[in-house]
């Protein structure tokens, strides 16, 4: 059999006790480095976000006070850390992990994962060199736009970082390349797996997007190119078939780690693998164009062309998403249904999931958010509304939902049972860590919900200050501005609980026994099917609630689209008629 051309040794391998998994013992240390790493910038970028919510509330509590220049460089700071450093972070520590205790494998090449980690460690020490400290350098914040001009260490801190990650992603492929080889050769990939293969696909298109334009960016800050030499449009996108295209990176990430938490936390699994798997597909396709959707207020590009990427490929993208988001909930329901768990009513089932666990709180608030969340980006692919809302606080609440939120407590979510499954170590309070995942989803909820109210009647993102703004226009946004600041307080003390959750489980937490019994099966070989059980569908229906869920959200989805035009339409109304520019 294919499992004869893998040799377990208790030399090179650990069974862990909880899992059965064979746990290669020279790739634990790269997970726990990697995951380290992502929460220490996870912690740098929200206390920038603190520092961003005291300012955007309406009364003087900032530490910035008015000071511009530090404010945008504090938006920076959060920005690169949140949305770059923290995730790939994490999603690298992922990587390792399901491409060896998950499929009981060797890391193709540790060498080359510490060399991996090691370039990724000083790209993100330039980056927050000069993000911190550089006097000399003009913040361009997250986008970089040309020819804006940042100094050469905050470029070349992007390219390290990059090709850091690149070769995390080969060691990665290789890996999965000698799995279908040996092990799974006759059988399919763990649905988990299969979802951050497709991550990582996608990820490498996105580095190699971002590699050209750091490139010339560099080039161009050490005084080799001159702005005449890059076309700015050129820039924006090939900038974007990065900065987008990315942000699927984390969204099929979040998706694979959901089909982890159910099995981990219920012993889940999908009703039909087929349609998981070709929702994670679909991201291959709609991805990359739809990235147009930040370039849809440029007039360089033909009206065609903006909406057949950013509009009508836009909506495709959410069909897969909307596969995971009812596909999840699906396996919920009929797993505790089939345990005679279902409870009273049709959602008796959900006040019976074992909310004790910290995966089930992740979940449901992952979950919850990302749809409304992709509620709002569906609706900004409309031409009309892009023109209007693009560069107002309706943007953030958007990826703050989806982003921030989802992709971000589904990590945390994760990484408590990570805990306990690799450095083998006790949380020092499973009660608050399955408290930490509510506050955290309810601090981004109220934040927001406060950044749509502002960011709907006009207030503009990335601005320091609103001096210059009508007073009666100022005075609209107040409540979402008060919102927006509570969120982020509530939201940041959240993130803090998960950070010392995180450290002091990892240094003071009671040690777990870390070697099982080595003659335990090993998960998930056995059989030789290369399919998922089929789905029987001369079944009664496995999850009736979930079809209602299902309606109802579609026609909430209706109604909030056409709210949304009648707000912007009728705004006039709501702040005022005679306030200029309204």
């Amino acid at each position: 059999m294919a499992t004869a051309a893998i040799e377990f040794t208790k030399d090179e391998f650990r069974v862990c006790p909880e899992t059965s998994f064979r746990v290669f013992k020279p790739a634990e240390p790269l997970m726990i480095v990697n995951a380290v790493a992502a929460i220490l910038t996870l912690a740098i970028g929200g206390t920038a976000a603190l520092l961003m919510g005291l300012h955007k509330l309406p009364i003087d509590w900032s530490p910035l006070g008015t000071n511009s220049e530090l404010y945008y460089r504090i938006v920076s700071i959060h920005g690169v850390n949140m949305l770059i450093l923290w995730i790939v972070f994490f999603e690298v520590a992922a990587m390792i992990f399901v491409s060896t205790a998950i499929l009981n494998m060797r890391l193709a090449s540790v060498p080359l994962g510490w060399v991996s980690f090691g370039l990724m460690l000083v790209g993100a020490l330039m980056l927050e060199y000069a993000l911190f400290l550089d006097p000399a350098d003009q913040i361009v914040m997250f986008t970089a736009y040309f020819p804006l001009k940042a100094s050469p260490a905050f470029y070349l801190g992007y390219i390290l970082f990059a090709v850091g990650v690149l070769l995390a992603s080969g060691v990665f492929f290789w890996t999965i390349y000698l799995a279908k080889k040996t092990l799974y050769a006759d059988r399919s990939l763990p649905l988990t797996v299969y979802g951050v293969f497709i991550a990582v696909v996608i990820a490498v298109q996105a580095i190699l997007n971002g590699a050209i334009v750091m490139v010339l960016a560099l080039l161009y800050s050490l005084g080799f190119l001159q702005p005449v030499d890059i076309d700015a449009d050129f820039w924006k996108q090939v900038f974007w078939g990065f900065g987008h295209t990315a942000q699927y990176i984390n969204i099929s990430a979040t998706a694979a780690i959901w089909y982890a938490l159910i099995f981990i936390t219920l012993g889940a699994k999908p009703l039909n693998e087929k349609y998981s798997r070709f929702a994670f597909l679909c991201y291959l396709i709609f991805t990359v164009p739809v990235a147009t959707h930040h370039l849809i207020v440029d007039p360089a590009y033909s009206m065609p062309f903006k909406v057949i990427n950013a509009t009508i490929l836009a909506l495709g993208l959410a069909v897969p998403s909307l596969i995971h988001a009812f596909v999840i909930p699906g396996a919920m329901e009929k797993k505790m249904r089939a345990e005679g768990k279902a409870g009273e009513g049709l959602f008796g089932w959900i006040k019976n999931l074992p909310w004790n666990e910290p995966g089930i709180g992740a979940l449901f608030w992952s979950i919850f958010l990302f749809g409304f969340g992709g509620m709002l980006g569906s609706i900004q692919g409309t031409y009309q509304l892009n023109l209007i809302t693009h560069n107002t606080l309706r943007i953030n609440a958007h990826f703050h939902l989806t982003v921030v939120a989802a992709t971000t407590v589904a990590f945390m979510g994760l990484s408590y049972y990570f805990m306990e499954l690799i450095p083998r170590r006790k949380l020092v309070s499973k009660r608050l860590a399955a408290l930490q995942p509510h506050l955290y989803g309810i601090g981004l909820a109220i934040l927001s919900t406060g950044m749509f109210m502002a960011g709907v009647l006009g207030a503009p993102r990335r601005t320091a200050t609103f001096e210059f703004y009508d007073p009666a226009l100022v005075a609209s946004w107040t409540p979402g501005l008060w919102l927006l600041g509570i969120g982020a307080v509530i939201a940041v003390l959240a993130g803090a609980l998960y950070v010392f959750l995180m450290v002091f489980s990892l240094f003071f937490g009671k040690k777990l026994p870390k070697e099982g019994d080595f003659n335990s099966p090993i998960p998930g070989l056995e059989g030789t099917t290369k399919e998922a059980e089929p789905h029987d569908s001369s079944k009664r229906l496995e999850a009736p609630s979930i079809v209602f869920i299902g309606l109802a959200f579609m026609v909430i989805f209706a109604v909030f689209y056409i709210t949304t035009f009648l707000i912007l339409a009728l705004k006039g109304w709501y702040i005022g008629p005679n306030i200029p520019g309204v």
